[in-house]
C-alpha cells in the first residue's frame, strides 16, 4: 500500500462543489480543508506506486474545479458536478 499527500487549489467560489467531487473518486481517503495559497490538503491510498501516479492524474484530468499551477486565471467551472 502507497501513501500520497497532495495540496490542491479550487477554483473561487466553488470549494463545496469541488470538495465533494474528490470525495467520489476511488482512493481519496481523507481531505482536509486550507487556509493560504491551497485550498484542499487530501490523502490518496493505492496498491502501488503506479496506481497512485494513475489516481494523480485521474484528480487532474477529471476535476473540472480544480486550477492548475500557479496561473492567476483559474478554468471556468462547469455547469454539474463531473464524477
Amino acid at each position: 500500500m502507497v501513501i500520497g499527500i497532495t495540496m490542491i487549489k479550487i477554483v473561487p467560489d466553488h470549494e463545496k462543489a469541488g470538495y465533494d467531487a474528490l470525495r467520489e473518486i476511488e482512493g481519496v481517503k481523507e481531505i482536509y480543508h486550507l487556509f493560504g495559497e491551497f485550498d484542499l490538503f487530501l490523502i490518496l491510498e493505492a496498491l502501488d506506486r503506479a496506481k497512485l501516479d494513475q489516481l494523480l492524474e485521474e484528480i487532474r484530468i477529471h476535476d473540472a474545479y480544480l486550477t492548475h499551477g500557479r496561473s492567476s486565471s483559474p478554468r471556468k467551472p462547469p455547469e454539474s458536478i463531473p464524477i
